[in-house]
């Protein structure tokens, strides 16, 4: 299967250059100094906006350092010294693949790519974390998006080939760059939201440290540079160009629709919504707007994680009567589906239409349908065991629907749809398909205070050459309260 691996690590490589390529030959446009708090969240179910005059105000600021200065030597040399310092860490603890030589590294050159046998969560979580820590190391000395993408895959490539006993792999070198490009300007911009250079204290202390988690790279920069590094515009109102909601519930989850046999437990979700998609036509950066929602699940003493997230690189957007507004673009998409019996990782590339129908003067729906190339994709599998493996390698496509619709002081309903077709490059050979369904219901309460339902489906449907085909299901129900901000 290393054929079809190579074709589609070669296209990979070809489509993330050719951003870069365009990005030199025009000049970036300045960020805009504006702030617009999310009102009411095309992806979330942020409260909502009385006068509906949000989307015309002026996007969120990019965060970025200092007009025109540019570290791309230093940027390479922290990228490297991430990899040193996390092998040294590896050798220290006697892990098996940092047992390196002269001759694991021609051999990794020899031999070339393949497909690994690590964890689900390694390859598709630890992996897109390393290559945030290459990506903010080139962002913090001012590398933009895309350059600083292509440090996450040279960082990538590094690691593989010299860094590792193991042969190097494809899906390594895809996910480690690609989820690192989102997971890293996620956390480089919500870092610069979290950091504050007049807080004293405690106040600093707890800054300090979660940006020292979320982007490391970032903060050990802004140690040595001091004001050389993110330099963010103050915020236009309150609270910063970030919305989003915060739930707490109980839920029950099982193979079937029955909920007295189903297992139950406690979930958190964090819905988080950066910038707005809609600002009056003026120009925009990469992830300047991009929804997350991060889902995290508790059932017999095991903890479940869930990521749901899309970031804007390029867009246009359109007006029409009747105060209808919409967004053509293109997303990059990140998705990590780690439950009981079903998971799902991957990273996609979707061409998208984000809609908002004013109906009446106190309902607005909101739609934003997608469609794209799932670039690398894995769901796991009954008859893969490969050391630590239990799932397939592919690419294939996805197709998404989120939906909301308000009713201001009535409630919110978000309908949200997502359908991955993998087509199987390493594995059992055959095709995985997997169906995500949720629906749910927040009425208003208190303040800012909303009480709610929620339903979930999941159905995988997999065919395979050589094996009987398979069919699985996990339902949930949930009840639970949030807080929107």
């Amino acid at each position: 299967m290393r054929k079809p691996g190579t074709v589609l690590l070669a296209v990979f490589v070809l489509a993330l250059s050719l951003p870069a390529q365009l990005q030199r030959a025009a000049a970036e446009a300045p960020p805009e100094e504006g702030l617009w708090r999310a009102a009411v969240s095309d992806f979330s179910l942020a409260r909502p906006d009385p006068d509906g005059e949000a989307g015309k105000a002026a996007p969120a600021a990019s965060p970025g350092l200092a007009p025109g200065v540019r570290r791309p030597l230093v940027a390479a040399a922290e990228a490297a010294g991430v990899n040193v310092l996390i092998w040294m860490a590896a050798y220290l603890f006697d892990a098996q693949h940092a047992f390196i030589s002269e001759e694991t590294m021609t051999d990794n050159f020899k031999y070339w790519f393949e497909w690994d046998p690590n964890h689900f969560r390694t390859n598709f979580f630890a992996h897109p974390y390393h290559g945030s820590l290459y990506f903010n190391a080139a962002r913090a000395n001012g590398m933009n998006f895309w350059q600083s993408g292509l440090y996450s895959l040279g960082g990538s490539f590094m690691w593989e080939t010299v860094m590792e006993r193991h042969r190097p792999s494809f899906n390594d070198l895809i996910m480690t760059t690609t989820g690192g490009m989102f997971l890293g300007e996620a956390m480089f911009r919500y870092t610069a939201l979290i950091r504050n250079e007049n807080a004293r204290g405690l106040g600093r202390i707890w800054r300090g440290a979660v940006n020292l988690f979320l982007n490391p790279a970032g903060e050990l920069n802004r140690y040595i540079y001091g004001d050389q590094v993110s330099q963010p515009s103050a915020p236009a109102v309150p609270g910063g160009p970030l919305s989003g909601i915060i739930t707490l519930g109980g839920q029950a989850r099982g193979d079937n629709p029955d909920l007295g046999t189903n297992t139950t437990g406690p979930s958190a979700d964090f819905n988080l919504v950066y910038g707005t998609p809609f600002t009056g036509g003026k120009a925009r950066q990469p992830f300047d707007y991009f929804p997350v929602e991060f889902t995290l699940r508790f059932s017999d003493q095991t903890a479940y994680l869930t990521i749901y997230g899309y970031g804007l690189l390029f867009g246009k957007e359109f007006e029409a009567k009747g105060d209808q507004k919409y967004l053509l673009g293109l997303f990059q998409h990140y998705d990590y589906i780690n439950t009981e019996s079903i998971e799902l990782g991957g990273s996609s590339f979707c061409a998208g239409l984000v809609s908002r129908f004013q109906l009446s003067r106190t309902t607005r729906l909101s739609l934003t349908p997608q469609l794209g190339w799932l670039v690398l994709g894995a769901s796991n599998n009954e008859y893969v065991s490969v050391d630590k493996r239990d799932y397939n390698y592919g690419t294939g496509v996805t197709a998404k629907l989120d939906s909301v619709l308000d009713f201001q002081k009535y409630g919110n309903f978000l309908f949200r749809w997502g359908h991955y077709t993998i087509y199987v490059l390493e594995g059992a050979e055959g095709t995985e398909r997997l169906n995500v369904f949720l629906g749910e219901y927040r009425l208003p309460v208190w303040k800012q205070v909303m009480i709610g339902l929620q339903y979930s489906h999941y159905r995988r449907s997999s065919d395979y050459r050589d094996y009987p085909d398979v069919k699985k299901f996990l339902y949930g129900f949930r009840a639970q309260v949030s807080y929107a901000f």
